[in-house]
């Protein structure tokens, strides 16, 4: 916000009130140390006619938020960093001003990482959710060649706290190296929501292949690395809080490691470049397809998915109904107009031949009378 809008808030937040941010924005603004003084911060964007409605329903708890952010928020201006950045991607904030430049933040070789003011898939709630037993079956996959191997990440997701609530739990793949392109910190493989009831648990389990590891090297071939893949549950250090309030809850696993609680290796031996390409246009609709299987899927659509076939058949006997009936009507019409051209041919005749007899008469009579 501008400079004369900042003090009113930090002033407010002084005072020690609890107080809540809320951003009705289009794109992020950079902040400037307002969400670091706010217990809470609500991100609408742009909410619509019924944003008012929504706000109020959240800010006093009539509704429990559940959202995640779908953007890295940043924190500095002119430093967008995306929620995949490159482990060798840091910055320094705090740069004094030069000619013509406002002090800021910019990119370096090595320094304090820049942090983001809010991470990609960020996202609170009024209650809280704990992570537990995460593992990969089977962990050791050979990949022949020849078809993709299939493999199952589960965990459990316990609700802790006082009221019922949805969670979205995301599925990062989290890379060490590659051999031939700059990795990607995490990739987001999958994402699954859950609505529990307060104490309530529920096993989540997500289905993923050797095509989930890929990457495509500087040539633009499709390659799968002999490697040992990690894959995390929750954004960076959204695990590490869940372990806390778990072990609070007496829900704690084996370890009170975040590296062993939060998250899960495959190893994969036989790699090398994937010859079957896929369509390119397939592939970015492969989270989407997957997420509207999960849809479907649901207990809730069974009636749909029962009825489709007959819903199917109505709707085509009402399109041949509706055809038949146009097909009549044009049929009117057509022989409508062919009677109507056909006394209009005649009256046309008759009206020509009287002329000729009136014009006859009327010009013998202008001789006659001439004469």
């Amino acid at each position: 916000p501008p400079h004369g809008r900042r003090a009113p808030p930090r002033r407010i937040a002084a005072t020690g009130a609890p107080i809540a941010l809320v951003l009705l924005q289009g794109r992020p603004r950079t902040l400037h140390g307002l969400a670091d003084r706010t217990p809470a911060v609500l991100a609408s964007f742009v909410p619509g006619p019924q944003g008012g409605t929504a706000l109020a329903e959240v800010v006093y708890g009539l509704t429990n938020p559940s959202g995640r952010l779908p953007l890295t928020y940043p924190r500095h201006q002119a430093v967008l960093l995306p929620h995949f950045r490159r482990v060798t991607q840091r910055c320094i904030s705090g740069r004094p001003p030069g000619r013509g430049q406002a002090g800021g933040a910019y990119l370096a070789p090595a320094s304090v990482e820049c942090r983001p003011e809010f991470a990609f898939g960020a996202g609170g709630s009024y209650t809280s959710f704990v992570y537990t037993q995460v593992e990969a079956y089977p962990n050791q996959l050979i990949y022949t060649g020849s078809r993709p191997v299939d493999f199952h990440t589960s965990l459990v997701v316990t609700n802790t706290g006082q009221r019922s609530g949805r969670h979205t739990v995301l599925l990062f793949l989290v890379r060490r190296h590659q051999r031939r392109a700059v990795p990607d910190v995490q990739s987001l493989l999958g994402f699954e929501e859950v609505r529990l009831e307060p104490k309530e648990s529920r096993h989540v389990t997500f289905t993923l292949s050797t095509d989930d590891l890929t990457y495509v090297d500087v040539r633009l071939r499709r390659t799968l690395d002999s490697d040992v893949y990690t894959l995390r549950v929750g954004t960076p250090g959204e695990c590490a809080a869940y372990l806390a309030a778990a072990a609070a809850a007496g829900l704690r696993g084996e370890s009170n490691d975040p590296q062993q609680e939060c998250h899960a290796t495959v190893t994969v031996a036989g790699g090398g470049t994937i010859k079957t390409l896929p369509r390119v246009e397939e592939e970015p609709f492969r989270l989407l397809h997957r997420y509207l299987e999960r849809i479907i899927s649901q207990p809730r659509f069974a009636l749909l998915r029962a009825t489709a076939p007959l819903g199917a058949a109505f709707l085509l006997g009402v399109a041949a109904a509706y055809a038949v009936m146009r097909l009549r009507r044009l049929c009117r019409r057509k022989r409508g107009l062919s009677l109507a051209d056909g006394e209009a041919k005649m009256r046309l005749l008759a009206a020509g031949g009287g002329g000729n007899g009136c014009g006859g008469c009327a010009m013998g009579g202008g001789a006659r009378h001439a004469s």
